[in-house]
């Protein structure tokens, strides 16, 4: 705690990590998210693909699609609590894994999405690129 209360930077990625202590004061505090379901529903990888889509005008996310690999399904489902927000949208809000953006006296991008679930090896770096970008500025 005291690394983002001294102006920290953190881009935190992962499956399961709101499973594990989504109901910590940290949770809801630093990482200012919640879990609103525990995994995906339906059956995205073998009937249509699963995507992620950048809103327009956001400066990480715009033009961005993201193709992810969904046959893992354990993914926690995120909204972001006061204060942040979410740069990216899905295509079905209710089962949507979620990305946590957070500016203030520290800077956050939270996802329960892991990288190498972005199929497409070209996207995927466009997005790190952003994210890293973004957190620099």
């Amino acid at each position: 705690m005291r690394f983002l209360d001294g102006g920290g930077r953190l881009f935190l990625q992962g499956d399961n990590i709101g499973d594990d202590i989504g109901e910590t004061e940290f949770y809801k505090t630093y990482l200012r998210a919640e879990v609103f379901k525990d995994r995906l529903v339906g059956n995205y990888w073998r009937e249509k693909p699963y995507l992620i889509f950048g809103k327009p005008g956001d400066p990480l996310s715009e033009r961005l699609t993201l193709p992810v690999y969904t046959y893992y399904k354990q993914y926690d489902l995120l909204r972001p609590l006061e204060g942040a927000d979410d740069p990216f949208a899905g295509q079905d809000e209710d089962n949507y894994i979620g990305f946590i953006r957070y500016s203030g006296p520290y800077k956050l991008i939270y996802t329960a999405l892991g990288m190498e679930a972005v199929e497409d090896a070209g996207i995927r770096a466009e997005l790190v690129d952003r994210i890293l970008n973004w957190l620099e500025e």
